[in-house]
């Protein structure tokens, strides 16, 4: 049996599913009542929000991690050169 992956936005999903029958329940009120006002905060706005921001965390995560990286490799080559310029055969 294949496994399946979790959707990576369920979170989102869901909160825009719970935003849907929110505004479909005031879409039914207001029928009925035509002096009923809705106070319609999204959830998925929020939701969405944090995602964006775990994301941009991970990504800036990732580029000083790349920083770090071409750092050491730049440092490395020199780390060589110096050595063999000093090493004179003794």
């Amino acid at each position: 049996m294949e496994q399946k992956l979790p959707y990576p936005r369920l979170e989102y999903l869901q909160a825009l599913k719970l935003d849907h029958k929110t505004l479909t329940d005031d879409l039914a009120k207001m029928g009925k009542d035509r002096d009923y006002k809705p106070v319609f905060n999204p959830k998925s706005k929020e939701v969405l929000k944090n995602l964006n921001a775990e994301k941009r965390a991970s990504l800036e995560n990732e580029r000083e991690e790349i920083k770090e990286q071409a750092k050491q490799e730049a440092y490395s080559p020199m780390k060589k050169a110096v050595n063999d310029d000093y090493d004179m055969g003794m």
